[in-house]
């Protein structure tokens, strides 16, 4: 007869690390069409996203609003580390990491 199988067995497995907090997070640009001023606001505002909120949601609305508000309404923002995409955009799209985190950023549409 193997082992008994209970209840107690082995304990737990440790809690998956909050990959949104990885510290010393260094910008990797995949695929831009922004000039490089705006690129830096869009990484500036991720790592603010990132160090206010736990939730990729979150940390996308928070980009969201912060390009909504610089830079006239319209953006879509993506966050996690697991997702495809194939957008249209108008003028300005960025994809970037951060960390293990990858972040989608487009302007999809006009102010009139």
């Amino acid at each position: 007869m193997g082992p008994k199988k209970g209840k107690g067995g082995a304990p737990p497995p440790p809690p998956e690390e909050n990959y949104l907090k990885a510290e010393n997070k260094v910008a990797l640009i995949k695929e831009t069409t922004m000039e490089k001023d705006m690129q830096e606001t869009a990484v500036n505002a991720a790592k603010e996203g990132l160090e206010k909120y736990n939730i990729e949601r979150e940390v996308a609305g928070h980009v969201k609003q912060h390009f909504d508000n610089t830079y006239g309404p319209y953006w879509q923002c993506t966050v996690g580390r697991n997702f495809g995409s194939y957008v249209s955009y108008d003028d300005f799209y960025t994809y970037f990491y951060l960390g293990k985190v990858a972040i989608l950023l487009y302007k999809n549409g006009t102010n009139g």
